[in-house]
């Protein structure tokens, strides 16, 4: 479960904004993906449970790591905006990019003949197998 802490000046309220879009991120990439789980507590977990479903089928596990580092990318990203530009992003705004850019690494990578940009958010394990 994630926990969002106190804090004190702009430290905490830093701290606070990256707990609540982390949380945030990791429920409602789960939530698209289907998948029902107890959130990692730190990032070395999470990267090793989030194929785990899939290990018997090497396109949804490839696809899950390229989708968790699309999430880790664009949470580094946001991270970054909101430190030098001091812009923060909603958890939903961080969402739909992340599922527009792995989508796009999905298609660079020429493995997804004819998966649309709706399939790709409807239907995501079904694109990962083509």
């Amino acid at each position: 479960m994630c926990k969002v802490s106190g804090g004190k000046g702009d430290r905490g309220t830093f701290i606070q904004y990256l707990q609540r879009v982390a949380c945030g991120l990791d429920w409602n990439i789960y939530n698209w993906l289907g998948l029902q789980t107890v959130l990692p507590s730190d990032l070395c977990t999470s990267f090793a449970s989030f194929g785990f479903p899939f290990n018997s089928c090497n396109k949804r596990r490839k696809g899950m790591k390229m989708i968790w580092h699309v999430v880790v990318w664009i949470s580094w990203r946001a991270r970054n905006a909101y430190i030098f530009e001091n812009k923060a992003s909603s958890v939903h705004d961080l969402v739909e990019e992340i599922k527009h850019i792995s989508l796009k690494w999905f298609l660079a990578k020429g493995s997804a003949s004819g998966c649309s940009e709706y399939e790709w958010v409807k239907y995501p394990f079904e694109c990962l197998l083509r």
